[in-house]
């Protein structure tokens, strides 16, 4: 029988430790389970305690009662006491609940004076930290639907305390555009401005807001006044605050998204005591964030002014950012004008074809289809940039403002780029790639841009520059074959106000034509003239269409 030989003492040490770490873990395990249980014992304890302290079940069962509108009014105000009898003690936590803030809001909406000032009451310490949570800020609204003067007044204390880290979060921000956009006067936007310029200097802050607030007029410039209450020596350490505040917003879109952003932006690159060098460092910052921008009045001037300022990468930078929202863009009230103003100033016409106008032609068939419901359709803003293409930049269709603000802003020529290559040219190269579909289109919905009165410039002018373009490239025949389908559907009978305006409208741009290509317009017009004659009695435009129709 052979003998086993027995284990080293080096394998028997290993054997032990093993042992020994087997058994720890074994002890360890066994104590973390008993934690665990201990754990589990006192979570449900406490669930069972807050059930029993929570008094959402009762309120709720209140709630159905008191949103009934068959409810009586002294029914619904006996509710909101019982309501406030279980909810006033931490009204300021369970505000921030789903369940509880609509029953808080339906309190402020039916309660009596009594009732609402306790309501308040119980909030004013949570104010800060009310809109900070997506139920919340709804309460909060209530409050000012609700809220007298100086409850008014101490709730716009509250948001300008909490004004930067409100507009960092998601629900926040909301909350913070629409006290900034609707809620705030002149005076306390401006004094949000200024806190939102301030806020990353404390020692600045402490200087300027409280004692200066008031003297800063709400039509100046903000940055520029404040620059002007300090010495010289602390302009650098101003902006740099400014530009510090600015930076902090940048990776944040729905923040970006905000009107009191984009008039903090705007202050900064209208200023004229802001060097040149920080706009345009500050305008290739905003360069690809331009699609969070453009919906605003502030926001939009801020982007034609980078535009303006800044060079050819940051205008296709600026472009190419609109890619997904360009359709939205080119209707939008705001939008439009940034369209207008790339457009305008920039030399790579290859690129705004393919970036801006391009994209847009499968739009362009809805967008006049479009025209002729009632409302404010979007062809009233797109249909800008195409006249612009059309007409070039005239002041025959543009507001003086409006065209300052586009074409000769008041910049030295050391600070703007201005295109090189010619206007014509540049303009004559884009509308070459959507001429045929823009033309197209004009003919099928002509008559309908011909009767539409509700904007300036009037949309019947993208009739008389395609006809224009027409003439001179020698096509007058498409013009008279045009004008004749038109005719056909003329609006020659009114029932009502609003085809009456239409009407004359109607004669109003046909009498434009008529003195424009006079050879195209009149001889399809001789076949209604008899319908013509009708109106001379009446309307004014057509006894001077009908007498120019004679002598012609």
């Amino acid at each position: 029988m052979t003998r086993v030989a027995s284990p080293t003492r080096h394998v028997r040490q290993q054997d032990a430790a093993t042992v020994l770490k087997k058994s720890q873990k074994r002890k360890l395990g066994a104590a973390m389970s008993k934690l665990k249980q201990a754990q589990a014992v006192q979570s449900s304890a406490k669930v069972q305690r807050d059930a029993l302290d929570d008094p959402s079940a009762n309120v709720m069962l209140l709630f159905e009662e008191l949103r009934q509108k068959a409810t009586p009014l002294e029914r619904k105000q006996h509710l909101i006491d019982q309501v406030l009898a279980q909810l006033e003690p931490k009204l300021g936590l369970y505000a921030r609940r789903h369940d509880i803030s609509r029953v808080v809001e339906i309190a402020l909406k039916h309660g009596s004076s009594e009732q609402r000032s306790r309501i308040w009451n119980a909030l004013e310490p949570s104010l800060q930290r009310l809109p900070e949570t997506r139920y919340g800020r709804h309460v909060v609204q209530a409050l000012f639907q609700y809220a007298t003067g100086e409850q008014r007044r101490a709730l716009i204390a509250a948001l300008r305390e909490t004004l930067v880290r409100l507009a960092m979060t998601q629900d926040g921000a909301d909350w913070v555009d629409h006290v900034y956009q609707t809620i705030a006067n002149g005076r306390e936007r401006t004094s949000m401005l200024m806190h939102m310029l301030l806020e990353r200097d404390r020692g600045l802050h402490q200087l300027l807001v409280g004692s200066r607030d008031q003297e800063v007029r709400s039509g100046d410039n903000a940055l520029d006044q404040l620059l002007g209450f300090v010495e010289e020596p602390f302009h650098q350490r101003l902006v740099a605050c400014c530009r510090r505040q600015v930076e902090q917003i940048l990776d944040k879109p729905r923040a970006l998204s905000n009107a009191l952003v984009h008039d903090l932006i705007w202050t900064m690159l209208s200023s004229s005591r802001v060097p040149f060098s920080e706009k345009q460092e500050l305008g290739q910052e905003l360069a690809t964030r331009a699609l969070y921008l453009y919906h605003t009045n502030n926001g939009s001037l801020a982007l034609m002014q980078m535009v303006q300022l800044g060079d050819a990468k940051l205008r296709k930078e600026c472009a190419k950012s609109f890619r997904e929202v360009l359709s939205e863009v080119w209707t939008n009230k705001y939008g439009h004008r940034v369209i207008l103003t790339l457009l305008a100033w920039t030399d790579d016409t290859v690129m705004l074809s393919k970036t801006l106008v391009r994209p847009m032609i499968p739009y362009f068939d809805a967008l006049f289809a479009a025209a002729q419901n009632s409302g404010t359709p979007a062809l009233i803003y797109a249909h800008v940039a195409l006249l612009f293409l059309l007409a070039g930049e005239t002041t025959r269709y543009f507001h003086p403002v409006f065209y300052r603000m586009v074409w000769n802003p008041y910049r030295s020529d050391q600070e703007v780029h201005r295109p090189k290559k010619d206007p014509q040219t540049r303009r004559e190269e884009m509308l070459a790639v959507i001429a045929p579909a823009l033309f197209q289109l004009v003919h099928t919905h002509g008559l309908s841009l011909l009767c539409d009165y509700r904007n300036s410039p009037r949309m019947g002018a993208l009739c008389i520059e395609v006809c224009k373009h027409w003439q001179q490239h020698g096509e007058t025949e498409r013009i008279r074959e045009w004008f004749q389908h038109i005719l056909r559907e003329a609006p020659w009978h009114a029932s009502d106000a609003h085809t009456q305006r239409q009407r004359h409208e109607f004669l109003h741009q046909v009498l434009v034509l008529s003195k424009l290509f006079p050879e195209q317009i009149f001889p399809p017009l001789k076949a209604h003239a008899s319908q013509l004659a009708e109106l001379v009695n009446t309307n004014e435009r057509a006894a001077r269409l009908h007498g120019a129709l004679q002598s012609s």
